[in-house]
């Protein structure tokens, strides 16, 4: 009777190893390299909300567990020539078993050709993910890989210029989300838009889905100054699919990489976006918008393009993008010799220099909008302000190619 209870109780134990990695609490730690995955036929499937193609059609998992050592990307695949063609599913989460957030997932690589699939994902030093391979559609083992690299994305000096080129800073630094329930978000992309042999690198919001769309890129955190004059350039185009393109795209500086972050400012927007141009000439016939803003507030923003659309349209490319600082600064003015007074009694503001000669004054109020523009001739102007509002106003000179500038209360 001894030797049975010994024996069952060792059954048990090797079931339980076997089977302690197919639910989150008893998930598998692992590290980067190679590892296994034995035959899934039982366990949790990964929970809902979840970011794979093809949701709901598992009966059992495989759980595996890392903390990651660096801030950058990790990938996870099976596309490994040792696993053929295995038809796997992978999803990714963060948070505990009890709230899990789905950040990553894939089906196919490029089904139905490449079955395996493969993820990359942005990574916190320090942060617990999930790694979770499902039996969708094969229950059979197979072997993956987890890698990580460091990737710096807390610059915030500027000019930032991004073109895509760079996957690992894409996927590491530029945040991407998607608000509506088409499970698709701004995407990168690689193509050969006009057959010279050269991939350009894109990002698009396009989708198969028949749902309106209502996604998010956002630039890595930018520095904004007061008073600065900043210009936005980026390069748009829409695109063909099973519908014809009719996309909508704002831009905003945003205090937080989310689409509930408080907006700074909506510097663009643009209604019914079509295709312009041949599937050739997507690239080379896109718009080049160059906006030019002076900030309200000195603080970290992040550049916010949505793009959204009715149900059944194209897509939405963007090429890139990219930010200037034009000016020096709030105290431009006494910086570069310029002497500024206000007379609250008569409403002139007197503006002197003794080394150039003044070309054109603006004035914008604290939402950045012009209010007040004159084209100058002297080394010292005087400009009646009766037509505005007592309040805070920005004053940009410009002089012999350069802008300055610096605030100015009227009362």
């Amino acid at each position: 009777m001894k030797n049975l209870t010994t024996f069952l109780i060792g059954v048990f134990l090797v079931n339980f190893s076997i089977n302690a990695q197919n639910f989150c609490q008893t998930a598998v730690t692992i590290a980067p390299g190679s590892h296994s995955v034995s035959s899934i036929n039982m366990g949790a499937p990964p929970p809902a909300p979840n970011c794979a193609d093809n949701f709901g059609q598992a009966s059992g998992a495989a759980w595996y567990r890392f903390q990651a050592t660096i801030n950058g990307l990790a990938v996870v695949s099976s596309d490994l020539a040792a696993n053929g063609n295995t038809d796997t599913r992978l999803t990714v989460y963060t948070g505990t078993c009890g709230n899990l957030t789905c950040i990553e997932g894939n089906d196919d690589i490029d089904g139905p050709t490449i079955k395996t699939s493969e993820v990359h994902f942005p990574v916190n030093n320090g942060t617990f993910y999930y790694v979770v391979w499902d039996n969708s559609f094969s229950s059979s083992g197979f072997d993956f890989t987890l890698s990580e690299t460091a990737v710096d994305c807390s610059s915030v000096t500027l000019p930032i210029s991004e073109d895509f080129d760079d996957f690992n800073t894409y996927v590491a630094c530029l945040k991407t989300e998607t608000a509506d329930s088409n499970n698709t978000d701004f995407e990168h992309r690689i193509f050969d838009w006009d057959g010279d042999g050269n991939d350009e690198d894109y990002v698009s919001n396009g989708s198969t889905s028949t749902i309106a769309k209502d996604d998010w890129i956002f630039s890595t955190p930018i520095n904004l100054v007061a008073g600065h004059e900043y210009t936005i350039t980026f390069k748009y185009n829409g695109a063909d699919g099973t519908n014809a393109a009719n996309e909508n795209l704002d831009v905003y500086f945003m205090d937080g990489p989310s689409s509930g972050a408080t907006s700074l400012a909506n510097i663009f927007s643009a209604t019914g976006i079509l295709k312009n141009g041949s599937n050739q000439q997507a690239e080379s016939m896109a718009t080049t918008q160059s906006i030019d803003y002076i900030s309200t507030a000195t603080g970290t923003y992040y550049l916010a393009f949505n793009g959204t659309s009715p149900e059944n349209t194209g897509s939405l490319l963007l090429f890139e993008f990219s930010v200037t600082d034009n000016t020096l600064g709030i105290n431009d003015f006494s910086q570069a010799g310029i002497e500024k007074k206000y007379n609250k009694q008569t409403d002139v503001l007197t503006i002197n220099s003794s080394g150039q000669t003044f070309d054109n004054l603006e004035i914008f109020n604290v939402l950045g909008q012009g209010v007040y523009s004159k084209m100058l001739s002297k080394q010292e102007e005087n400009i009646n302000l009766s037509m505005l509002l007592d309040g805070i106003y920005i004053i940009r000179i410009s002089s012999e190619g350069k802008s300055f500038t610096t605030k100015l209360l009227k009362q």
